[in-house]
């Protein structure tokens, strides 16, 4: 299993449990959140457990907030590590993307 979903404050949060979003991956992530999509409109992605993401990684988690913004739901990244952060920073995902350091503070930026 590549994630771990629980609800906090009414808000769905999807913590990866994976060290890889990757091409052999992905498939199960996009499955699983499509599942959340279905049911919430405020999503956090915890990527504390990430190291590394791709190409195919970073898509899906970009449709996941295309899809949440066409409805206008709220979606926000948290405890990214230093790797992911640095691959964000490179393909300039993090000035699209809210993020968050903790958990608390990215249910604080979906909320309401």
């Amino acid at each position: 299993m590549v994630v771990s979903i629980e609800e906090q404050n009414g808000v769905t949060v999807i913590e990866l449990t994976i060290d890889e979003l990757d091409a052999d991956t992905v498939a199960e992530f996009n499955q699983r959140a499509e599942a959340c999509l279905a049911a919430s409109d405020r999503l956090i992605l915890d990527m504390n457990r990430l190291k590394f993401i791709d190409s195919s990684g970073l898509g899906a988690v970009l449709s996941v907030k295309r899809k949440l913004d066409a409805r206008q739901g709220k979606m926000a990244l948290c405890r990214l590590s230093a790797p992911v952060r640095e691959i964000m920073d490179l393909v300039r995902l993090s000035s699209v993307f809210q993020i968050a350091d903790t958990r608390e503070d990215a249910v604080k930026l979906v909320e309401g």
